[in-house]
């Protein structure tokens, strides 16, 4: 649902690409032990996680399991 109302929006991908944001996403279907160990440290035991890698921040911050519409977009406008 995520991807449908937040992430593969032409707005989302346009204010990304003025910005130069990179989106990347994992697979933990197979049960990767990488994957699983990554989700562990940043306090979820599943999928989604969604982290925002901010210019100059030190460590990620979480976001919401559940993004509205232009939630991303918003990141987007107050890092820049």
């Amino acid at each position: 649902m995520n991807e449908h109302i937040a992430i593969n929006r032409d707005a989302t991908a346009r204010a990304f690409d003025a910005d130069g944001v990179e989106m990347m996403r994992g697979d933990c279907a197979d049960g990767d032990p990488v994957i699983t160990a990554f989700l562990e440290r940043h306090g979820r035991s599943g999928v989604p996680l969604y982290l925002w890698y901010g210019v100059g921040e030190a460590e990620p911050r979480l976001l919401p399991q559940i993004l509205g519409p232009s939630s991303l977009i918003e990141l987007v406008q107050r890092q820049f």
